[in-house]
């Protein structure tokens, strides 16, 4: 896969701003070098409004066959890119090597750069993996059951109807709105256009998915050759991010109490 990086966000970060880095993990599959999944990252940048945060999902990147190193190395590009406060991380199955990675220091030398260790923020099973006591701890591990893979799944509904959640417009529609895009030369107009292809993909990936009602639980699924690994990044990061709404809520609550005295 070729060097990554996040979008560049030219508003200045706002008060209260959360910036949230989502990533659904496939891995090479070691026997054969193949893998049917991509792991799929999504960036939100988060604004709060009346209590509750409007998640804006700016970009998602794709990468298949990749191994767990590689990855790691991805996330951290596109968390520090983009001055994410908080990585979300699919930690069933191969996951958790790609959290074992994260928690070490990587030297990316295609940039000259060396990131430091991140460090799981929940459950302490996953934050014993990181041997750096001292390592941010930034990510929020996620390994669905059935009862949180129906929370995930009605809490994203419940974004979308609310529109707390909010995606960039199609790929069919990018090409009237982007400024100067006629003038631009191919390179350039593919590089623009990219965000809004992979909107298109995300929610014709979505209108493909299958649900049943399952000993009271929702379980979606993908039929065929059809994916879910890009539902299942962006769902992550919502969940996450109204787990963080709930923060904001208090907080508020309480400085109104604090207010009334």
């Amino acid at each position: 896969p070729e060097p990554v990086k996040a979008p560049v966000i030219e508003e200045p970060i706002v008060k209260d701003e959360m910036r949230v880095l989502s990533c659904d993990i496939a891995l090479m599959d070691s026997k054969n070098g193949k893998n049917n999944d991509n792991a799929i990252f999504t960036f939100f940048r988060c604004i709060p409004k009346n209590e509750n945060y409007i998640a804006e999902v700016l970009h998602q990147a794709s990468y298949e066959g990749a191994k767990a190193k590689e990855l790691a190395l991805y996330i951290k590009r596109l968390y520090y890119d983009g001055q994410c406060e908080y990585i979300v991380l699919d930690c069933a199955g191969n996951g958790i090597s790609v959290l074992d990675e994260l928690g070490e220091i990587t030297v990316d030398t295609e940039r000259g750069e060396t990131y430091p260790p991140l460090k799981a923020m929940n459950e302490d099973r996953y934050m014993e993996r990181c041997g750096y006591p001292n390592a941010q701890k930034c990510i929020y591990c996620i390994a669905g059951n059935q009862k949180l893979n129906h929370e995930i799944a009605t809490q994203l509904k419940t974004s979308f109807q609310n529109k707390t959640i909010k995606l960039l417009k199609n790929q069919m529609e990018a090409e009237d709105f982007i400024e100067g895009f006629a003038t631009m030369t191919p390179q350039q107009q593919a590089d623009k256009l990219l965000p809004y292809i992979q909107t298109s993909l995300m929610q014709n990936e979505i209108i493909c998915l299958e649900y049943e009602i399952k000993q009271s639980y929702i379980r979606v699924y993908e039929t065929g050759r059809n994916r879910k690994d890009r539902y299942s990044s962006l769902s992550y990061g919502n969940y996450f991010i109204r787990l963080q709404e709930k923060k904001l809520q208090k907080r508020s609550k309480k400085k109104s109490s604090i207010n009334l005295w």
